[in-house]
């Protein structure tokens, strides 16, 4: 287009000389004409001239335009490094000048443009580059986070696939193996394996003398290089067969201790994008390894454990089956032996003579010290069994120390000892194992009795500020040398073997009694010097509400108690012996054991009473609808149907529910007894004193002359004193659970009426605290209520009471029907 015009300016120049050329030559004439043809010459000189100069001026302006034209043709087609050439100081000149700076300014500008254009093409270049890295490093860290989550696994062998899985893939080696090391043994044991045809590596591999295991000699990555390409192995591609080029042996570290062997192998060589993701792999991959292997080991030893556990288990069955097996197979003839020497002692007949008395008294003594051993023996192995239950319950030491005293003092006396009791301070109820603390007691009294040969000894309740109790028991023997205090405390073990032959004993007493304490979650010392005595000192801590204060008078809650908080059983009384003996009392005698009844009915009919044998379960209960003993003993162990199921039966069966069951048997559970309705326990042998305690306390026939009624409603309190008016001698009442434990004190009635619901100590609570009582747990209670009992109340109150009367019913009838099956 430029070219054009530029081609039209030249016409117009042409044209342009033309037309002053064919004016010049019109006014030829004319100057002819006006001058002469002198100016006309001159005119023409001046004319050829001008039109010379013009057409020359024209000429050299029309070449530098055309060369500016040129310049600008060049510039429009892109040929920025263009320039007119053209030069001067006339306007041309100037527009040349013009012309080239802007053609430099635009081929600067281009120059920028182009250089801008192409950093922007290596940064879009780079930053494609850079998404493309960061694209597969994010697809890398998405397949690392995946085998890190396979890592969580357990199994070894899935950890291990999982590992050559990610490893191949991410590496693009073709071959993988995966070497596990034996803890203990230290041998690899291959787990897994991934790539085609990897049996190409088995020469190569050998777990003995192989490259695994120079990986585990040398504790280092190794690579087979510097050797002949040929040497490597020949893999089958399926379609061809190629040649290994490169083979990395890696070791799994945990904690510096070598767990495994990675073994990866290539058709190419490896480079340090190989080496970095193994790096980054192996790290967590020992970790997790460890993880897997102590899970492994951890569920062997715990199967192991539970093997031996349940092997332990078969053993402590075996061995309660033995020791149940040995208490009943040593304590029945022991029975017998003591029991027949025993009537043999007393002469009946008179047909013995003093010898023969006294080897009966040698016979009697030696079972019962035989006897003493076995159930020390029997204790302690259910200590160390863990078998020995204890059975808290509300417990007055002042009572139980009193009574324990008492019972040794014919001991103390014999010996010429004085035997004292003390308290220090405010001696509270507490909750403690009664039986097992009268146990301790007795252990540590006989003892001071035994090894002291004049003087006394004395025992002393201490309160320590309420929070606990010490029983110091002081004597005056013979003392205990420094290095012996505790040795004495160890089973079967004395100060020395010269003790044991003169006192006696089976060394048992004190590691039974140290036992026992430490149940209690007390402590037992001894300060002692040789030739001047000893003092063994029993602390035992003071716990609940009730251990802080004193009893009788225990704060108890207006709330009712519920029937489980009644509290344990309390342990059996010594009863007197100087009442008389029944005479036409019935008692049913259950032993299978034909020895054990027949020194039952021996002890039993001496005393006047009538006995009715019984060798097994069925029968029993026959016998007892038919009879309708006064009493029942009743053995535990029998063949068929044992104790335990007649003692129910016995209890379900409303026409037998009221005859009372005395336990007597080898093994005798006397919680559980007492639980299923028993009114006793004994443990055979028994003596004839105890036996004559049980037929006088449960057999003897008398009236209720004294009664108590305890309601706090009056109206029920007037309606029952006046039905009881012409039936009983004394009659007293109380409103209240508490005025009724006052009453108590100065008043021992024969029946107890009581009431549930009452304010300040409900009948719940009442029956705790009697139950609780070494001298008024054994009264007889009736209750008296309107309250719709349900079934677990029902059945824990007849464990505690002797009878229901539903407020409302027919009374009268009722009350007549308790005083004779009372009476």
């Amino acid at each position: 287009m430029k070219s054009h015009k530029f081609k039209m300016y030249r016409v117009a120049l042409m044209f342009l000389t033309i037309v002053l050329l064919l004016s010049a030559l019109a006014i030829i004439p004319q100057i002819v004409t006006v001058r002469g043809e002198i100016l006309m010459g001159i005119n023409v000189g001046v004319a050829l001239l001008g039109l010379v100069g013009g057409l020359f001026f024209i000429r050299r302006m029309n070449h530098r335009l055309v060369l500016m034209a040129d310049a600008a043709r060049s510039i429009e087609e892109g040929d920025y490094s263009a320039r007119t050439e053209v030069t001067g100081e006339d306007a041309i000149g100037m527009l040349a000048r013009t012309i080239n700076s802007m053609a430099e300014r635009i081929q600067s500008a281009f120059r920028e443009l182009e250089h801008r254009q192409n950093d922007l093409v290596e940064s879009r270049k780079l930053l494609s580059e850079q998404n493309a890295k960061l694209e597969q490093e994010f697809e890398r860290q998405a397949a690392f986070g995946e085998y890190l989550v396979a890592l969580n696994a357990v199994d070894i062998n899935a950890i291990a696939e999982k590992t050559l899985e990610y490893l191949l893939r991410e590496t693009e080696m073709h071959f993988g193996i995966f070497y596990l090391r034996e803890r203990g043994s230290g041998k690899l044991q291959r787990v897994a394996e991934r790539g085609i045809d990897s049996q190409a590596l088995a020469a190569l591999t050998r777990t003995e003398d192989g490259f695994p295991a120079q990986v585990v000699s040398e504790r280092k990555w190794l690579t087979i290089k510097d050797i002949d390409e040929q040497a490597l192995p020949e893999v089958n591609l399926g379609f061809t067969r190629a040649r290994l080029r490169s083979v990395l042996g890696v070791p799994v570290l945990f904690q510096q201790k070598i767990l495994g062997v990675l073994i990866l192998s290539a058709m190419h060589k490896l480079d340090d994008t190989v080496r970095r993701i193994v790096e980054s792999t192996v790290g967590t991959l020992g970790s997790a390894l460890n993880n897997a292997m102590t899970y492994k080991t951890v569920q062997q030893q715990a199967l192991q454990l539970e093997q031996a556990n349940m092997e332990l288990l078969e053993a402590d069955h075996l061995r309660s089956e033995f020791v149940a097996n040995m208490s009943h197979e040593l304590r029945t003839p022991l029975n017998s032996i003591i029991g027949f020497s025993g009537l043999l002692m007393k002469n009946r007949g008179g047909n013995l003579v003093a010898t023969d008395l006294s080897y009966a008294e040698k016979i009697n003594r030696n079972g019962k010290h035989l006897l003493n051993l076995i159930n020390d023996i029997l204790d302690l192995s259910k200590i160390e069994a863990g078998r020995m239950e204890l059975q808290i319950g509300p417990t007055r030491i002042d009572v139980l120390t009193k009574e324990v005293v008492d019972m040794l003092r014919p001991q103390a006396d014999e010996r010429n000892l004085s035997l004292t009791f003390e308290t220090a301070g405010e001696i509270p109820m507490f909750e403690t194992d009664g039986e097992k603390l009268k146990r301790v007691l007795i252990n540590l009294l006989g003892n001071a009795i035994k090894f002291t040969h004049k003087g006394g000894v004395k025992v002393r309740l201490i309160s320590q500020s309420g929070h606990r109790l010490n029983i110091e028991v002081n004597d005056s023997g013979i003392g205990i040398p420094q290095d012996k205090l505790e040795t004495i405390f160890q089973p079967f073990r004395q100060v020395d073997s010269s003790t044991s032959r003169e006192y006696g004993g089976t060394g048992l007493g004190l590691t039974i009694t140290r036992s026992i304490v430490e149940m209690l979650r007390g402590e037992i010392s001894v300060s002692s010097k040789p030739g001047e005595g000893s003092t063994f000192t029993v602390s035992l801590p003071l716990g609940g509400d009730a251990a802080r204060q004193p009893a009788p008078a225990v704060e108890e809650p207006a709330a009712p108690v519920e029937p489980q908080e009644l509290g344990p059983v309390p342990p059996t009384l010594q009863w007197p012996e100087s009442q008389a003996p029944i005479k036409g009392a019935r008692v049913l005698v259950v032993d299978d054991d034909p020895d054990s009844r027949e020194l039952l009915m021996n002890n039993i009919e001496g005393m006047g009473a009538k006995v009715i044998p019984c060798e097994d379960g069925e029968k029993a209960l026959q016998m007892a609808l038919e009879c309708k003993p006064d009493l029942i003993t009743l053995d535990l162990m029998m063949p068929g149907m044992d104790g335990w199921e007649v003692l129910s039966r016995l209890r379900d069966n409303p026409e037998t529910r009221h005859i009372p069951v005395v336990i007597i048997s080898i093994v005798a559970n006397r919680r559980q007894a007492m639980v299923l309705g028993a009114v006793d326990a004994l443990t055979k042998p028994i003596s004839s004193n105890q036996l004559q305690a049980l037929l006088q306390h449960y057999v003897r026939r008398q009236s209720v002359s004294k009664v108590l009624v305890v309601d706090d409603d009056e109206d029920a309190r007037q309606l029952l004193a006046s039905h009881l008016e012409n039936k009983v001698g004394e009659l007293r009442t109380a409103v209240n659970g508490r005025e009724a434990l006052q009453v108590l004190e100065e008043f021992t009635p024969d029946l107890i009426f009581l009431d549930l619901n009452m304010p300040q100590m409900d009948g719940f609570t009442f029956l705790r605290v009697l139950r609780a009582d070494k001298h008024l747990w054994r009264l007889p209670v009736v209750v008296v209520t309107a309250k719709q009992m349900t079934a677990a109340e029902r059945r824990e109150l007849e464990r505690r009471v002797v009878g229901f009367i539903q407020k409302g019913d027919s009374l009268e009838t009722q009350l007549q029907e308790v005083l004779h099956y009372v009476g």
